[in-house]
């Protein structure tokens, strides 16, 4: 009877705990089930971050040819600028060309050097407006991507780094845009890289066009690239 109560009171005292063996093949078993749903999660927060981040680009892309279409459409008229800096405008001709966006394949020669020295990164708007004498004036005004002592910025996103080219179709009734969008890196630091190793974030075009030479249009999620074009009647000196 003693034992029996003995037993009834103080169950521990007769159970044996897990050997060493045991306890590693558990740890090993639970090792086999966490290590691959551990991968799946992170696999699917990264999707997730890739995804999120390539529908901010498109946002912002079509943000930003809102704002051209507007600004073109809204002047008395237009006209492309002259280019000033022909190495920034090399670069993006790269960038566009090597990625596809701009496809110089059914091309001649002569039509591709046509193509090319029509292209600008920029446009003069002229809007005439009244004044309080009701004397009519003409306004004009630079619109790049980016800011110069003789211009303004088109309107976008400074966390993004965004830039393009423009140019007319021969009978100056559309107005080509090619756009470029993508994460822009702002601190000192190297750029971010996603775990396959492709870079989330740039800090300046030739970090794009380091990017575009190596992989061609391939596996670009970080980067938005457009070719789009818009009917316009208000060319300057157009037909």
């Amino acid at each position: 009877m003693r034992n029996k109560i003995g037993k009834f009171l103080f169950p521990l005292k007769t159970e044996r705990g897990l050997t060493l063996v045991e306890l590693l093949v558990a740890i090993a078993l639970f090792l086999l089930i966490i290590i691959p749903i551990s991968s799946y999660y992170i696999s699917g927060i990264s999707l997730y971050q890739r995804t999120q981040t390539e529908t901010n680009l498109r946002n912002e892309a079509d943000f930003v040819l809102s704002d051209i279409f507007n600004t073109v459409q809204n002047a008395t008229y237009f006209e492309l600028q002259p280019v000033e800096n022909e190495n920034h405008k090399e670069d993006l001709l790269s960038i566009f060309e090597k990625s596809g966006t701009l496809d110089f394949d059914s091309k001649s020669e002569e039509e591709k050097n046509a193509i090319k020295n029509k292209l600008s990164y920029g446009i003069f708007t002229y809007k005439l407006t009244l004044d309080k004498d009701n004397v009519s004036k003409l306004k004009r005004k630079g619109l790049q991507f980016f800011a110069t002592d003789t211009g303004e910025k088109f309107s976008y996103n400074p966390s993004y780094l965004v830039d393009g080219l423009f140019h007319l179709s021969d009978d100056n009734k559309k107005l080509i845009v090619y756009l470029l969008v993508a994460p822009k890196n702002s601190r000192e630091e190297e750029n971010r890289t996603d775990r396959s190793g492709e870079d989330m974030e740039f800090k300046t075009i030739e970090d794009v066009k380091d990017v575009i030479n190596a992989k061609g249009n391939t596996s670009l999620h970080y980067i938005r690239l457009i070719r789009t074009e818009f009917a316009v009647n208000n060319f300057k000196g157009g037909e």
